[in-house]
């Protein structure tokens, strides 16, 4: 026999028959976690304003109040103040003693205090006062209620001063200023020559 054949044919034996083998099996490697990626955070100056407030589809939130809370507290709260300061003008009258007009070429100066012209204001704005002299008398003077200004139509010019008159009542209802205002109608008898001037 020839030896390096037989040595041969023992290494054909091995491979071709599995269950003579004494090789162990390699074990079949672990498959590695893929690791999550971590989000990075935006800071807020890179962060857009879609981002911080998304939008609801809502309006915003104002702290004005609507014109349907201002009527309500109109009715509720100045009308009621405008009526008090109408019904204590009878009271000022007594106390002061009557009004004196201030006539044409008549040097004269007349005091109110705040809470009387308050008073006043407030007899107009609800139209009050009966009509003042007479187309034969010797002085006539403007009505000095607010009626004009109620009448139709109603222009930019009436609609900003009633929203000046209301502004007025909410201030004076709400603290009435203790002030005293001065009416003063100066005459002249020597008129100064103006181009001089």
């Amino acid at each position: 026999t020839n030896p390096p054949e037989q040595k041969r044919t023992s290494s054909l034996n091995h491979i071709t028959n599995p269950s003579t083998s004494t090789t162990t099996p390699t074990p079949a490697p672990t498959p590695t976690p893929t690791p999550t990626p971590i989000p990075t955070s935006t800071s807020p100056t890179d962060a857009s304003p879609a981002q911080d407030a998304p939008d609801t589809g809502s309006a915003p939130t104002h702290t004005q109040p609507t014109q349907s809370t201002k009527g309500r507290l109109f009715f509720s709260h100045t009308l009621p103040g405008i009526i008090r300061l109408a019904l204590s003008l009878p009271g000022h009258l007594e106390a002061a003693g009557r009004i004196p007009l201030l006539k044409q070429a008549v040097d004269a100066e007349v005091q109110l205090s705040q809470h009387m012209i308050a008073s006043i204001l407030a007899n107009a704005f609800l139209c009050t006062f009966p009509k003042q002299g007479s187309e034969d008398s010797e002085y006539s003077y403007p009505s000095i209620n607010f009626g004009s200004l109620y009448s139709a139509p109603c222009t930019a010019s009436k609609a900003a001063k009633l929203k000046c008159i209301l502004h007025y009542f909410e201030r004076v209802v709400d603290q009435m200023p203790s002030g005293v205002v001065s009416f003063h109608r100066q005459v002249l008898d020597d008129f100064p020559e103006w181009e001089e001037l």
